[in-house]
């Protein structure tokens, strides 16, 4: 007999075994974008020790989100071979393994390989939390989403904010390789936390699981959309936003806090975004009201002088992490049981982080050719109007496949 997930019950995060999930769930997210946040503010420290011009940095920038496409396209295999447990544990120790190599040997080979394996390891596990989700949480799907997404902007905002200070303090081997042992402690943390705590896939009556051909599939399509577009605006900015403040004349040091403010509005973009998409009848109003913010910051960043910017960055943040957690909530919400969530969240990922690679080779491209920013902002603020038509279709209640019932918000 095809399983599905088991009944949602509306007090599962309040039970122990809840309660450690969360708390492993949060200890994960926090690890899954220093790999890429430590770079921007260094990168002009690591061109000059490893040599290496604008074609180099394009391609540093570019690498992790082609990684995280690549192996999203693997998360649903390793969930039906091992599961997301096992899965996340392995990743958590490759990531670290990545975050290590590019920390203690110098040169620009290391730099990429290290980036593209941490990266590779990130991916898989964007993969199997929705899956993990879907399966010991069902009712829980929104909090636990929100939670992920918001340790995600804040491991983005502290790495981004402590980096360039540690290298100060210690060295750039110290500040690069200090987030891959805070990997290790995870992968230690949700290795103890899951031990023999794998949840039972068990049929739900009346629900048959269907093996749903997702790339014939609109609803699918629009997800993965969503999730590729927001991807494109977030990576570009994140790549890029300390060095066009850089060119503006601030500090290293400041211009790499952009980052932090950046992802800590980001925590308030998916707090606002969860509430919005589970008190509203569908996700449409989480999805307007996170194009706004973000299409309202893009303009200050542009135009705004240098203080009044960087308030424009957390307007920016705002829309940003709001899109994300929306994103991440429908690779779940659209799906009707865990395996289809884990092939719905590969697809979005895989095809969605492909597409966003081109956000910050574009950018850096467009400012190089151009030797300024107002074209690549252009670009920016129309993928982000893109990016809003395609969650309107995403966001209305429905599920991928046909015959499904509309998913209820939890």
């Amino acid at each position: 007999m095809t399983t599905t997930a088991a009944p949602a019950r509306p007090d599962q995060l309040a039970t122990r075994a809840g309660v450690l999930l969360f708390v492993c769930v949060l200890a994960v997210g926090l690890q899954l974008r220093p790999a890429v946040a430590t770079v921007p503010p260094l990168l002009d420290v690591l061109r000059e020790r490893d040599g290496f011009g604008l074609t180099g940095a394009i391609l540093l920038t570019t690498l992790p989100v082609v990684c995280f496409g690549l192996a999203g396209a693997f998360g649903s295999l390793v969930d039906r071979r091992w599961g997301a447990e096992r899965g996340i544990t392995a990743s958590l120790a490759v990531l670290a393994a990545g975050l290590l190599l590019r920390a203690l040997v110098p040169g620009l080979p290391a730099l990429l390989a290290g980036t593209a394996v941490a990266a590779a390891a990130i991916g898989v596990v964007h993969v199997l939390l929705p899956a993990l989700f879907k399966r010991r949480a069902p009712g829980s799907v929104a909090a636990l989403t929100a939670a992920m997404s918001i340790t995600i902007s804040i491991g983005a905002a502290v790495s981004a904010a402590l980096v360039v200070p540690v290298w100060h303090a210690a060295s750039l081997p110290v500040a690069l390789g200090l987030w891959g042992g805070l990997a290790l402690l995870a992968a230690l943390l949700w290795l103890l936390g899951m031990r023999g705590s794998a949840a039972a896939v068990v049929p739900v009556a009346g629900v048959p699981a269907v093996r749903v051909r997702l790339s014939r599939d609109r609803l699918a399509w629009q997800v993965t959309l969503y999730f590729g577009l927001q991807s494109v605006a977030y990576y570009a900015v994140l790549s890029w936003l300390p060095t066009y403040f850089g060119d503006r004349g601030l500090t290293r040091t400041v211009a790499g806090a952009s980052i932090a403010v950046l992802s800590l509005a980001g925590v308030g973009g998916a707090l606002l975004m969860k509430s919005l998409a589970t008190r509203l009848p569908d996700q449409r109003g989480a999805v307007l009201t996170g194009g706004l913010f973000g299409l309202a910051g893009l303009a200050g960043v542009l135009v705004l002088p240098d203080a009044a910017a960087l308030w424009a960055v957390g307007v920016l943040g705002v829309g940003l992490g709001g899109a994300l957690n929306t994103s991440l909530l429908l690779t779940t919400l659209r799906a009707a049981d865990s395996a289809t969530a884990a092939r719905l969240s590969g697809m979005a990922q895989t095809v969605g982080y492909l597409l966003a690679a081109a956000g910050p080779f574009a950018f850096g491209a467009l400012h190089a050719l151009t030797g300024g920013w107002t074209a690549a902002m252009l670009l920016l603020g129309a993928v982000l109007v893109l990016d809003v038509l395609a969650g309107l279709a995403a966001g209305r209640l429905g599920h991928v496949g046909p015959g499904r019932g509309a998913p209820t918000p939890d």
